[in-house]
């Protein structure tokens, strides 16, 4: 047997590029309602009057305490231009 036939020549294989999708963006901020509702809020918790009297002026102060949040509208109110992102990972869609 010839060399060549023993351990043959391959060509590199073919790189391919995958198109990835880009995440989807959504801006919580983004209708004049969501704005509405955070300018008329009516805080129910402890947490939340404090956070309208200006006790509380970044989520970190209120995470370092151990503090919970219970009103959404908390979040809304210290950090008014959060953006959410929202990434599919893997799996058969549907399960």
């Amino acid at each position: 047997m010839s060399e060549q036939e023993i351990s043959p020549v391959e060509q590199p294989a073919e790189i391919v590029e995958v198109p990835v999708e880009k995440p989807q963006t959504f801006d919580r901020r983004g209708s004049r309602e969501e704005e509405n509702k955070v300018a008329n809020w009516i805080p129910k918790t402890s947490l939340g009057q404090d956070v309208v009297k200006g006790k509380y002026s970044s989520l970190n102060e209120i995470l370092t305490k151990g503090l919970l949040i219970l009103e959404p509208e908390i979040v809304d109110y210290l950090v008014p231009n959060l953006k959410e992102e929202m990434m599919y990972i893997g799996g058969t869609p549907g399960k």
